[in-house]
């Protein structure tokens, strides 16, 4: 279900760049403003990229990065993928609750308890159904935690996930968030849904609880404890302008992908530098070797035929001590440690937007100025 939800509505993305880019193309013939069509395509690329990343979390590969989120907007940008999950049958209603405080929290992580509870809600119904996703501000004080233990006193977000389904007894209950406790058949749960649930409220300083009679339904409620800040806003296309000092300055390039290769080689040369390419890594080596070169800065793909990133990135240090390195890479955190690279703040996650290469290459040499 999960697939084809995903493959469904990449296809409506995929339809809507090509339109944008059909329609940005005959402007541009007949020299009109092409500028909402250009747009169009950025942010629709934008959500393309999101659709990858929840696919990511749902099989608990994505990388854990908390930031201030709004929470009502990052479940609005769920609700079409959640109907895609739990089928036409079920109707799925979304009621947030105006004036929501801010919560500090993993935006995948959200996915993945929300995917979690409609999964399980959906197969506690035979046939249709309803689903009520809730939120609201809740404060709990010290007479209120009593008998709540591990509830600390303090302002939350509730996120609360309701259903019309068979409900749970008692007994099953007691027992839901245990690690690989599932009811359901051979090959139809692995147990970990609820169990994962439970791991991130707590990883989080949260707090669940469940109210559930058998013929009457189940509710969960998941108590975020309250942020203070600001939600970022998502970063706007670039303005291409030169970087300060950037012709005095030479960057390497290694990456296998030839359209990632010539992307990046024509971002960094409108901000001015000088650029040099290479698809694999011992060509990159000898290029590195080649007399006269000065070399300021290699950036490189961590998984490469031939060697990867990580050992490049020695090679070229023996040549160019003072060489300054950004690892770049589309796979999961998973796959990034085992080739010795760590996600810190010289790496970038594939795709990237032109503001984010930008900043870390004027970071990179701000630290040898």
């Amino acid at each position: 279900r999960l697939a084809g939800g995903v493959a469904h509505d990449f296809n409506n993305l995929i339809g809507v760049i090509m339109c944008c880019a059909e329609m940005a193309m005959l402007k541009y013939k007949r020299g009109a403003d092409i500028d909402s069509e250009l747009d169009g395509i950025f942010k629709t690329a934008e959500r393309s990229a999101d659709l990858t990343k929840q696919l990511l979390t749902f099989a608990r590969r994505q990388p854990v990065s908390p930031k201030i989120i709004a929470l009502n907007d990052t479940l609005n940008g769920m609700t079409s993928m959640l109907k895609r999950i739990i089928g036409e049958e079920i109707e799925l209603v979304f009621k947030p609750s105006s004036g929501l405080w801010v919560i500090k929290f993993d935006e995948g992580q959200i996915h993945q308890i929300l995917t979690n509870l409609c999964v399980n809600a959906k197969d506690a119904m035979s046939g249709k159904g309803k689903i009520v996703v809730a939120t609201e501000n809740h404060e709990f004080d010290e007479f209120s935690c009593i008998g709540n233990p591990g509830l600390n006193p303090g302002q939350y977000v509730a996120l609360t996930v309701s259903d019309n389904g068979s409900g749970i007894d008692a007994e099953t209950l007691s027992h839901i968030f245990e690690p690989f406790y599932t009811t359901k058949g051979r090959g139809k749960g692995t147990g970990l849904g609820l169990a994962t649930v439970y791991g991130i409220v707590k990883q989080n300083e949260g707090y669940v609880k469940v109210f559930s009679q058998p013929g009457e339904g189940t509710t969960f409620r998941i108590f975020i404890p309250r942020a203070e800040g600001e939600v970022l806003k998502k970063a706007a296309p670039v303005e291409v302008k030169r970087h300060e000092l950037a012709e005095t300055r030479t960057i390497l390039i290694v990456e296998d992908d030839e359209t990632i290769l010539s992307l990046t080689r024509r971002i960094l040369e409108s901000f001015g530098y000088k650029v040099l390419i290479s698809t694999r890594p011992e060509n990159a080596i000898a290029l590195a070797k080649r007399q006269g070169l000065k070399l300021d800065l290699l950036i490189t793909d961590v998984v490469m035929p031939e060697m990867n990133g990580k050992e490049l990135s020695k090679r070229i240090l023996e040549i160019f001590p003072e060489v300054r390195i950004i690892f770049i890479s589309g796979y999961t955190a998973e796959i990034i440690s085992t080739h010795g690279v760590k996600q810190d703040s010289n790496f970038l996650q594939k795709p990237f937007h032109m503001q984010a290469l930008s900043e870390m290459v004027k970071s990179v040499f701000k630290q040898i100025e």
